[in-house]
């Protein structure tokens, strides 16, 4: 309604899919039982393949993240070329969100960032909640860069190093029932699948090159050991199949070339 919607077309889809029943279809058969929202739970999506999925998002992931904005959360950044300032509060693709925080001055204690971590913890998953959704424990994680000096050079610190410097540290998110959950704490260097990439937050690559090794030549090991496949479906398969999720998300990767281009050569030259 806040982007100009009329509200008669807003009931008229929302009542819609929480008035109706869906019955899941596998391979095993329909399910007995639909399932459905209700008067006591009337969040809904917005159904699969809609129309106005895709904009309906886009304005709703746009107000929480003007609600995160305004509880004071998110980071001020200058580009070094330019010297722009811009804001930054949360990467959001559809499930994946990522929380950009960092603490107010060099200068400033730990535990006032800590806290600033798990004060926007708190906010964003309250703020996922009273839209309709929630956040899976198990799927959330913390990563944080922090640093010591050896020799006048900046070094990362370990999972190890910060625990043993806050041995009481720990982060958690709230949940619609019960008590908070915590969730892990990363090395660094430790990478987590996001949008199809391994990503950690060192900028180190290699977990993200072995993936597409190992992708790559078990595919290459199928294709040479089935024989019913014609030379031209297997090129047509590496074209259409394999290539595009190797090289997904390659322009992001910033190794060396020279270590991807080893990795895909070892791949497309077997």
């Amino acid at each position: 309604q806040a982007f100009g919607v009329p509200m008669m077309a807003i009931k008229f889809m929302l009542i819609c899919l929480q008035s109706m029943k869906f019955w899941l279809r596998s391979a095993h058969g329909v399910a007995d039982n639909p399932f459905s929202a209700g008067i006591e739970l009337p969040f809904m999506g917005l159904g699969q393949g809609s129309g106005s999925a895709a904009s309906a998002f886009t304005a709703d992931s746009a107000l929480m993240i003007n609600a995160y904005k305004r509880l004071g959360h998110g980071c001020r950044f200058t580009s070094c070329i330019t010297g722009t300032l811009f804001f930054f509060a949360a990467i959001v693709y559809v499930d994946d969100t990522d929380l950009l925080i960092h603490a107010k001055t060099p200068q400033a204690p730990r535990k006032d960032l800590f806290k600033m971590i798990q004060d926007a913890l708190n906010d964003w998953t309250n703020i996922v909640m009273a839209s309709g959704g929630s956040n899976k424990p198990t799927k959330c994680h913390v990563s944080i860069a922090d640093y010591k000096y050896v020799k006048g050079v900046a070094k990362m610190k370990s999972k190890a190093e910060i625990l043993r410097d806050h041995p009481r540290l720990k982060f958690t998110v709230p949940m619609k029932e019960g008590p908070p959950v915590e969730i892990d704490l990363n090395d660094p260097k430790t990478s987590k699948l996001t949008l199809g990439m391994y990503t950690n937050l060192a900028g180190e690559w290699k977990d993200h090159l072995k993936e597409i090794e190992r992708k790559g030549l078990e595919w290459s090991s199928r294709l040479r050991s089935n024989k019913y496949l014609k030379p031209g479906d297997g090129w047509l398969s590496l074209n259409i199949q394999l290539k595009p999720s190797l090289e997904y998300g390659l322009v992001c990767v910033s190794e060396c070339p020279l270590k991807v281009s080893k990795v895909l050569d070892r791949i497309y030259y077997r």
